[in-house]
């Protein structure tokens, strides 16, 4: 299951960023509620700016200090304000690509279809 499912609504093709942002695929705007966990212990909060089919841009308040890029993780996904639980929902791994004022860019790693079927976060 492709990641992008998840988020509905047209796609608006980027061609980056700006220097160093190698990305060259069709970005979907998002404001999903998001959990990033690090394998570091690091917990981030915050939303996704957009999200395309390779990775995600996040934008948060929490201090990024000590992130790096190449750190791993998993990010949870709270699809809606329905849910009883905040960290019911899925979990998918990541890999932090840049961290910059305000987010980070993550590109999302290979998940298992094993993974849909497991326990939520």
């Amino acid at each position: 299951m492709s990641i992008i499912r998840l988020f509905p609504g047209g796609a608006d093709t980027h061609e980056g960023d700006g220097e160093g942002d190698r990305r060259f695929a069709n970005r979907y705007p998002a404001r999903v509620p998001i959990r990033l966990h690090l394998d570091n212990g690091l917990t981030l909060h915050g939303h996704f700016r957009d999200v395309g089919t390779e990775g995600a841009f996040l934008v948060t308040r929490d201090r990024l200090l000590g992130v790096m890029q190449g750190e791993e993780g998993e990010f949870g996904i709270t699809p809606g304000e329905e849910l009883d639980h905040p960290d019911q929902g899925r979990r998918f791994p990541c890999q932090v690509v840049r961290v910059e004022k305000g987010g980070l860019a993550v590109r999302f790693l290979k998940v298992p279809e094993a993974n849909f079927d497991s326990d939520p976060l």
